[in-house]
């Protein structure tokens, strides 16, 4: 056992040749340490140095892995945090080590509140560097692009969420009649609010030949009635209560070219909002590519993003615009859309099968573009294997998007 008094002691003197370099040497607790496991302990010993060039290094998961409060670094004073480090992860019950080296993922994708973490640090008036600091068996395997759009991802969310949290208080504090704290302020990410979502407009799948025929007698047995056809395409709109289904064989398009690649499968879903547009501004902000699709002669445009897989998310007005504009392409055959006879109503959900390692991407895309929470994480045993389960759904459940991964070759994830 070192105690506080001996590692001062040898602490001071790192300090003093930092200094003679024109260094600085931070001091961390990690959370499986033998000695120092807290920052507040750190800060302890830091403080008995008392030397301009030694500080702290705080790092979110060192401070919330562990069932600490981490209220604490807003007592800190900022000039003396020298780094910052983030990382968020997912509560396993397992010993912090082994979490910290292999579950470690980009703030948003775990369990842990770093946003009140980074929130906590900046009210301590630090504005120096922020370092993501992520250990995972997924990321080390994952592309360079991909990491990247998803750590970028994870600082403008965290951001987002900060700024939401400290309006939040200060409103409360004019409410009660009290000045908000007075601290140094950065600017933080400001997109526009995520969406309110009315539930799913329309499904399409991209088809060939061949699985239009299979398709389209597998809808009618279960209750969907061939409605309308596309005035302009081979596209055709299947219908019962609620839920539209669309297949879709135009040569030369976006559909074609995913049908290509995938197989028959979804290739696109439409989102009912509260404005569309703004939905695709959100989007935007965070890096998330928009859809410009080929329009033909007298059609109407649906604002559309690519998703992580290169299908696409059309958003639709609940009430406006572009909720009839999809219609009027169509010829409608004479059905009406709802009969009494239908039995399914609405889309409840749309499960999606992910490959191994895209799970955690899926979470941050899904919480960044629609504002989706993850639910409890579901264990599903297989006699060939185990299917991991996370739903993200908003608190009205009308969106609802089950993501399944599985752990074996020999399962396969529906």
């Amino acid at each position: 056992m070192i105690d506080d008094d001996l590692a001062a002691a040898q602490l001071r003197q790192l300090a003093e040749r930092a200094a003679l370099r024109q260094l600085k040497v931070g001091y961390e607790a990690l959370s499986w340490g033998t000695n120092v496991r807290t920052f507040d302990h750190a800060w302890r010993i830091v403080q008995k140095v008392d030397h301009p060039h030694l500080g702290l290094i705080v790092d979110s998961f060192h401070t919330l892995a562990p069932p600490d409060d981490c209220s604490a670094p807003r007592n800190l004073p900022g000039e003396r945090i020298f780094f910052v480090q983030l990382a968020d992860a997912p509560r396993l019950g397992m010993n912090a080590l082994t979490l910290s080296r292999h579950f470690r993922c980009f703030p948003g994708q775990g369990d842990l509140d770093v946003p009140n973490f980074l929130g906590a640090v900046l009210e301590t008036g630090y504005t120096g560097t922020i370092s993501l600091e992520i250990f995972n068996d997924d990321l080390r395997g994952a592309p360079p692009r991909q990491s990247a759009h998803d750590a970028m991802r994870s600082l403008l969310f965290t951001e987002e969420q900060m700024r939401r949290a400290m309006q939040s208080k200060e409103a409360a504090a004019s409410s009660d009649g009290k000045s908000p704290r007075a601290r140094r302020r950065v600017d933080l990410f400001d997109p526009p609010s995520p969406p309110k979502l009315e539930g799913i407009a329309f499904v399409e799948f991209a088809i060939d030949q061949q699985t239009e025929a299979q398709l389209t007698a597998m809808l009618q047995q279960v209750g969907f009635r061939r409605v309308g056809v596309h005035r302009n395409k081979k596209v055709v709109l299947f219908a019962q209560g609620d839920i539209r289904i669309v297949l879709n064989r135009e040569p030369d398009s976006f559909a074609q070219s995913y049908q290509l690649l995938h197989g028959p499968s979804v290739c696109a879903l439409a989102i009912k909002t509260d404005d569309a547009m703004a939905a695709v501004g959100r989007a935007e902000s965070y890096g998330v590519t928009r859809f410009h699709g080929r329009i033909g002669p007298n059609e109407h445009s649906i604002p559309a993003v690519r998703s992580l897989d290169g299908s696409l998310i059309y958003f639709t007005d609940a009430t406006g615009e572009n909720t009839s504009a999809f219609d009027t392409d169509f010829d409608m055959l004479g059905e009406s859309i709802s009969s009494d006879k239908d039995h399914l109503e609405r889309v409840d959900h749309i499960a999606q099968a992910l490959p191994e390692g895209r799970l955690d991407a899926w979470v941050l895309f899904y919480r960044t573009l629609l504002g989706l929470e993850p639910e409890a994480v579901v264990d599903l045993p297989d006699p060939y294997g185990l299917v991991h389960s996370k739903a993200m759904s908003n608190r009205e459940r009308t969106v609802r998007f089950p993501l399944n991964i599985s752990e074996s070759r020999n399962t396969a994830a529906l």
